[in-house]
């Protein structure tokens, strides 16, 4: 069902197909308009750039909000349509059509309209492309510097406007011109954009509409909020909170302009100035799980996504699951506010239902004016877990697994320690070299995969998952020690004095295979007890 809408001058957000998305028939790309109002027939979003997936969801999201006004009475009325309503959304997009002009001379979207720079020229478009060398920003096998000239179709430009609004770097920015703090044409001291600090968490449903609902939050209505897109930005940034989450949704972290060539047919250079600031991440931001804070302005921040792991090992973090015990203990903080909704909130899932979860994030380098890592995942999450009564099993199952593989990967490291003491080496520090506990949690991103999607199945078979996982870790486990141990040196067998405390002891290579057996009995009782129990039934 294509929208059609009055004629307007260059691309359009709103109507033209600038959205890439996956449907019946693989990719292709889409309007806003269309994006929700066919958004039931549609898989999803494309994942070719998994940074610009949260931003575009974030602007479907402010845009149900601002359209639908959804609350926790009316969300599952809405979700039980299985479709967003056409006219509203179409009354409002012909209402503010020219908002959503990507090149509109006063107030093109999300931009400023004549923004230039305080001196010089626009710089090119690499900017806009995080994968680009740019200023101290340097990736990799590059193929580009900040000097070419790389053509940007609207589509493509639109993506990039967005990722940097979202996930641009920090430090010094150009500085635009009728801005009273630019101090020798740049401004300095820029934060990340905001998604950058988060550990993000996006839901992910069986089709387009179901994602957007999924990622609407829901709360009471705050006077004055609006998408950005509402507003007529100038070239000069304040440092303030969000009024409320339709603005936060789309904050304007930086002042961007993009230019077009004669035909506005491609995207040629932009300008990217310094944006409105925060002082810290508001509570209602929907899409990251929490850490708590002591001594700080706040009581919560964003917890981040560590570079290098998994996410299925921040479960704990998603679903705040309470650690049995104090071996494992750490603050668990929150989960994301969208998460917490559907545990509490309005919308009630079928506990089969296939939820997954889309896990962003960026690790920033230097002063966190470089990328040096982009973080993406995506897990099964059963909705058996977000519910309480009838269903305390499968959270605790997930506990389990999560506190489970974070003591095979410390008796692994452990054994590499205990190894190389009695070899005469020293320890390996945390952040360097390898770690076979560390590598050994990569072979379990599979199985746990497996356990989780089978939970979304069958969640009272909790039990056999569980069980199942722990053979599995336990083969993994022995794959990296038992090599550990054969390539021994001679002399571990007769051993090392060793240190602890005010005293000295004997440890022998057959000491730390003990310990280390003991440490695997520790993380996998399950197995372990099932064990025993079929010798006594013998």
């Amino acid at each position: 069902m294509t929208m059609t809408m009055p004629m307007q001058a260059g691309p359009n957000v709103a109507t033209d197909p600038l959205i890439p998305v996956l449907g019946p028939d693989g990719l292709t790309h889409v309007s806003l308009a269309d994006a929700l109002i066919d958004g039931h027939r549609l898989k999803g979003l494309s994942l070719e750039q998994p940074l610009a997936v949260l931003p575009i969801v974030r602007i479907m999201a402010a845009l149900v909000l601002r359209v639908f006004q959804p609350t926790t009475g009316n969300i599952q009325r809405l979700w039980d349509a299985g479709q967003f309503s056409a006219d509203p959304v179409r009354r409002y997009l012909v209402e503010c059509r020219d908002r959503f002009e990507l090149f509109h001379p006063d107030h093109p979207f999300l931009q400023v309209g004549g923004l230039l720079p305080a001196s010089g020229p626009p710089k090119g478009t690499s900017g806009l492309l995080l994968q680009v060398a740019t200023g101290n920003n340097v990736p990799l096998f590059s193929p580009y510097t900040e000097a070419d000239t790389i053509p940007l179709s609207p589509a493509d430009a639109l993506l990039g406007l967005l990722v940097t609004l979202g996930w641009d770097t920090a430090g010094i920015k150009t500085g635009a011109a009728g801005d009273p703090r630019v101090s020798g044409g740049k401004t300095a001291g820029n934060p990340t954009g905001p998604l950058g600090q988060l550990g993000a968490v996006l839901p992910l449903g069986r089709n387009l509409f179901e994602t957007i609902l999924l990622n609407v939050p829901l709360g009471p209505q705050v006077d004055g909020d609006r998408p950005t897109w509402e507003r007529d930005l100038s070239p000069v940034w304040e440092v303030r909170q969000p009024i409320g989450p339709m603005e936060w949704l789309t904050w304007p972290s930086r002042r961007v302009r993009l230019v077009p060539d004669p035909t506005g047919e491609s995207v040629v250079a932009a300008v990217i100035a310094a944006g409105d600031r925060v002082s810290f991440t508001p509570m209602f931001e929907p899409h990251t799980r929490w850490r708590a804070t002591k001594g700080d302005v706040v009581a919560q921040r964003p917890r981040r996504w560590p570079p290098g792991t998994q996410a299925w090992r921040g479960l704990d973090t998603l679903l705040t699951l309470a650690h049995l015990d104090s071996d494992v203990a750490h603050d668990a903080g929150a989960p994301p506010r969208l998460i917490d909704q559907l545990r509490d909130e309005g919308l009630v899932l079928d506990p089969s239902y296939p939820l997954n979860l889309l896990c962003l994030g960026v690790a920033y380098g230097n002063m966190s004016a470089v990328v040096e890592d982009v973080f993406v995942d995506t897990l099964p999450l059963p909705v058996a877990a977000l519910r309480g009564q009838g269903h305390e099993g499968v959270a605790e199952a997930i506990h389990n697994v999560t506190a489970s593989a974070e003591k095979v990967r410390r008796s692994l490291n452990g054994l590499a320690d205990n190894l190389r003491t009695i070899a005469g080496a020293p320890k390996l520090p945390w952040d360097a070299g390898v770690h076979p506990g560390n590598d050994a949690m990569a072979l379990l991103t599979q199985p746990t995969r497996r356990f989780l999607a089978g939970l979304q199945r069958e969640p009272h078979r909790y039990g056999e998952g569980l069980l199942a996982w722990q053979q599995v870790a336990e083969q993994v486990a022995w794959s990296f020690a038992q090599p550990m141990l054969d390539q021994a040196p001679p002399q571990t067998f007769v051993g090392r004095e060793v240190k602890t405390g005010a005293t000295e002891r004997r440890v022998r290579l057959a000491d730390c295979e003990a310990w280390f057996r003991k440490g695997l009995h520790d993380a996998l009782p399950a197995l372990y007890q099932s064990r025993t129990q079929q010798r006594e039934e013998r």
